[in-house]
C-alpha cells in the first residue's frame, strides 16, 4: 500500500548503529518511487555515499554547518524527490 509519508529523512550516523540499516527494512515494503529516502550525513566520503546509494537511497545530502545552507540543500532535494 501507499506509505504514510511523503518521503524519510534519515542520519547515516544514529546514536548506536548506521542509517543504512533501516533502508533494506524500508526498500522491503517501498520502492524509491513510492517512498523516497534521504540519506543526510556530514560525511563526504565516498565511500559512505556509494554505500548509501547501494543500500537504496534515493538521494545523499551533506550537511551544510551553516543551518541556513543545510535547510536549502535539504528542500532541494525534497523538491526534486517530490515533483509529480
Amino acid at each position: 500500500g501507499q506509505p504514510p509519508f511523503l518521503a524519510a529523512i534519515i542520519d547515516y550516523n544514529l546514536d548506536h548503529e548506521c542509517g543504512l540499516d533501516l533502508l533494506p527494512l524500508i526498500r522491503g515494503r517501498h520502492s524509491a518511487d513510492e517512498l523516497p529516502c534521504i540519506i543526510v550525513s556530514t560525511s563526504d566520503l565516498e565511500g559512505d555515499i556509494f554505500r548509501s546509494y547501494a543500500a537504496g537511497c534515493s538521494c545523499y545530502v551533506i550537511k551544510a554547518e551553516e543551518p541556513e545552507i543545510y535547510q536549502a540543500h535539504l528542500c532541494a532535494a525534497l523538491r526534486f524527490l517530490l515533483r509529480r
